[in-house]
């Protein structure tokens, strides 16, 4: 802290906490630049005209509530539990920003070694915003790529931001920099979209956990007339966490449900089981869990398969006879949830090692798939026989509805081909009906 206060000076320190510095205050002793360009933010629902400044990269720090990186700043807590990740600058401590460089630059390098090209040759072409705290709100990437120029050019380099006065400890002022992250990162169309892991858990921290915005404030901040799409986020959200439960990881386990990308699979089901009204049925979604963990584990014949279709494929028939399927395979899915429970899954590539660990286990996995798939093949077939009813009842309702006098009006050419056409219509009927008769069905 010594070091910090004599880098800096104490005049700069604006509160205890993060960063302990006002841009603002910096900026009026010409220490932070002030530069020609201006940019409009709308700002709880107003347009605001913000000056831009060149602020060192020294006086900034990654924002720790960020959305996009929240499953791998997850990650990492859970496997350094002695770590404590207080935000700070550089000169604080320079892990901190080291730490989450690293998360930003891994979540797409391919982008970020094009975005630090570009404003190596090109400069900064966009503005970000930041804090008067030096918290970078929006220009994650921006802000990454000058940090690695500056590393590598020894060379100081200088975000250009817009320097807001908003506190993220006041939970109105939180609420305000919630809307204008999501305004700014995927309200445009030209922005590239969250991860559907991390969005889905965006928005289940910010609306029903944390409770910052409403579902209908979150929509509209990302340019969604409608909070549907939100509310279905929520329920994969929870259905995700239950899964995470039920693999014996914890329920906020989000990097976990990233490494398998649950957000198709479970999006099925989420439909699935929403349109049966069985999402508060905890047996019928131990039997979908342990459904999806043979998938995952590659014991059953699809392994590499598109899970997403294969859930889409299997799930509706056999909840459409959810008793019966409990039934056959509770004992089953006991025991793989026990597997799960005395072997807690801290790695995706785990799910294949539990369920395949014992001989035991592997009888129940396998003996699990048979019964689901022959209780789906039958459910098939049950729909398959429903569809021959329906098929016979809707020829007859249109033979019915033609019109007799329509007959007569028909040309010669039209009476001959409605005559064949009935001719062999007549052979089939009477075929099909020998086929009833000898069933024994009719007596």
């Amino acid at each position: 802290m010594a070091c910090f206060a004599k880098a800096i000076g104490k005049k700069y320190w604006k509160r205890e906490g993060p960063a302990m510095i006002s841009l603002k205050k910096l900026a009026a002793d010409g220490l932070i630049k002030l530069t020609d360009a201006r940019r409009k933010y709308t700002i709880d629902g107003v347009q605001r005209l913000e000056a831009i400044y060149r602020i060192p990269l020294k006086y900034l720090y990654y924002n720790n509530q960020n959305g996009r990186i929240s499953t791998a700043l997850q990650k990492y807590v859970s496997g350094h539990p002695e770590v404590v990740l207080n935000p700070a600058l550089d000169d604080e401590n320079p892990e901190y920003n080291d730490l989450f460089e690293s998360f930003i630059f891994k979540s797409n390098e391919q982008r970020m070694k094009a975005t630090q090209e570009s404003i190596s040759d090109r400069g900064q072409e966009e503005p970000g915003v930041v804090l008067d705290d030096g918290r970078v709100i929006d220009g994650n990437r921006r802000f990454t790529a000058l940090r690695r120029i500056q590393k590598s050019k020894g060379i100081e380099q200088y975000f250009e931001a817009a320097i807001l006065d908003f506190d993220i400890t006041n939970s109105v002022d939180k609420k305000t920099i919630k809307q204008l992250e999501l305004d700014l990162q995927m309200g445009k169309e030209d922005r590239q979209d969250y991860d559907p892991i991390d969005r889905i858990f965006d928005v289940y921290n910010t609306v029903y956990v944390e409770k910052i915005m409403t579902p209908q404030e979150y929509a509209k901040s990302i340019g969604k007339e409608r909070a549907r799409g939100i509310n279905n986020d929520i329920k994969e959200a929870k259905l995700i966490s239950s899964y995470l439960e039920f693999i014996g990881a914890p329920r906020d386990a989000y990097y976990i449900a990233k490494e398998l990308r649950l957000d198709g699979p479970m999006n099925e089901v989420r439909r699935v089981l929403d349109k049966n009204k069985l999402l508060d049925d905890g047996e019928v979604k131990s039997a979908v869990f342990a459904l999806l963990s043979m998938h995952y584990s590659g014991t059953d014949a699809n392994e590499g398969g598109d899970i997403t279709r294969l859930i889409r494929k299997e799930l509706q028939s056999m909840v459409s006879k959810k008793d019966d399927w409990v039934c056959l395979t509770e004992d089953n899915v006991d025991t793989i949830y026990d597997a799960f429970q005395d072997t807690p899954v801290s790695d995706a590539s785990q799910i294949s090692q539990i369920l395949n660990s014992s001989e035991g286990i592997k009888a129940a996995s396998n003996d699990f798939m048979r019964s689901s798939r022959r209780l789906g093949k039958m459910n098939e077939y049950r729909g398959e026989l429903q569809k021959v009813v329906e098929t016979v009842s809707a020829c007859v309702e249109s033979l019915e509805s033609i019109d007799t006098a329509t007959l007569e009006s028909l040309t010669v050419e039209q009476s001959k081909d409605v005559a064949a056409d009935l001719e062999k219509i007549g052979m089939i009927v009477r075929k099909d009906y020998d086929v009833l008769s000898q069933t024994g069905n009719l007596l």
